[in-house]
C-alpha cells in the first residue's frame, strides 16, 4: 500500500497545517548581513494560536558562519521581540549555530532554552521566561545579525522551525 498524500495536523489552533515530524519553516538560501546595524536573517511570523495548549513547543535551528576576518559579529534570536539568546564571535570562518526550544506554560507565559554552540570554543545555554504574550496571536520567532565594523561579516546558511504538541 502507498499513501500518496501527505499526512499532517493542524498546528495548535491555527490554520496551518503542520507536518507529520513538525516542520512549519525550513531556511534553505544563505542570509548575509548587508548593513552595518541589527538586521534580520531569518524571520518567521508564528500563526495566530500555534501555541494553544500548555506544553505545545516550537523547537528551531539555525546554523551559518563567519567571515574570514576577526571584525566583532553577534548573532541574536528573538522570540516576540524579546532577546532570548546572543553571542558574540570575532574568530574568523567560525562555524555557529543556535538549537531553540520554546515552551507554552500559560496563555500568557513562554519558557525559552536557547543553546549556542561555535566550533572553536564552548558551549552555552540560555534560559528565558517571557510574561505578558498574547499567544493567541501570531508571534515572531527571528534571527538577527550586528556587524558593526563590515558587511558581510555572518552568513546564515540553514534553519528549521516544528511545532510539537503537549505530550
Amino acid at each position: 500500500m502507498r499513501l500518496l498524500k501527505t499526512l499532517s495536523t493542524k498546528a495548535g489552533i491555527s490554520s496551518q497545517d503542520a507536518k507529520v515530524g513538525g516542520a512549519i519553516f525550513d531556511f534553505l538560501s544563505d542570509a548575509t548581513t548587508s548593513v552595518l546595524t541589527e538586521q534580520d536573517l531569518y524571520s518567521a511570523t508564528l500563526p495566530a494560536g500555534i501555541l494553544a495548549v500548555n506544553g505545545d513547543k516550537i523547537v528551531a535551528n539555525f546554523a551559518g558562519i563567519t567571515a574570514n576576518n576577526i571584525n566583532s559579529k553577534t548573532a541574536n534570536v528573538y522570540f516576540a521581540g524579546v532577546s532570548i539568546g546572543s553571542f558574540a564571535m570575532t574568530t574568523a570562518l567560525q562555524q555557529w549555530a543556535f538549537q531553540i526550544r520554546i515552551i507554552r506554560v500559560s496563555a500568557a507565559i513562554v519558557r525559552c532554552v536557547v543553546v549556542t554552540s561555535q566550533k572553536a570554543s564552548s558551549n552555552a545555554t540560555i534560559y528565558t521566561e517571557i510574561t505578558g504574550l498574547t499567544l493567541a496571536n501570531s508571534q515572531i520567532l527571528k534571527l538577527t545579525g550586528l556587524t558593526p565594523t563590515a558587511i558581510g561579516d555572518i552568513t546564515t546558511k540553514v534553519g528549521t522551525i516544528e511545532w510539537k504538541p503537549t505530550a
